[in-house]
């Protein structure tokens, strides 16, 4: 009897091992997002570009008017905000958290497997001698 209600406490905790990882597989897939980290990138490079071609313009040819200067000025401090926007949208915070995510995935499962592996290797000398 002693014997059957442990096989039976074990056969529990087994298929609770079995329906967590069930669980953890039905989860959705994350969502890919490197398109858009793509285009930030290129958006980023192609802010960068235009910031390094306003100051070689700005450099070679100083204007004679204070509305010039100003103009430029302007245009330059939108583009450099624009730049820090791009930079702090790519900042590897999403391939971060997803690889997170992942190494979480697979610490549960290793743990998992290992409960099941030990629980199997309880079972293992019970079922022997029956």
């Amino acid at each position: 009897m002693a014997d059957e209600a442990m096989l039976r406490e074990k056969l529990e905790r087994l298929e609770a091992a079995l329906n967590t990882m069930e669980g953890a597989l039905d989860r959705p897939a994350p969502v890919d997002r490197s398109a858009e980290l793509e285009a930030a990138k290129a958006d980023l490079e192609a802010a960068q570009a235009r910031i390094a071609e306003l100051e070689g313009a700005q450099a070679s040819s100083a204007p004679t008017t204070g509305g010039d200067v100003d103009r430029m000025r302007t245009s330059l401090e939108a583009l450099a905000q624009a730049n820090e926007q791009l930079r702090a949208q790519t900042d590897g915070s999403v391939d971060a958290s997803l690889r997170a995510e992942l190494d979480a995935l697979k610490a549960a499962r290793e743990m998992d497997l290992s409960e099941m592996r030990a629980l199997l290797a309880e079972l293992e000398p019970m079922l022997e001698s029956a």
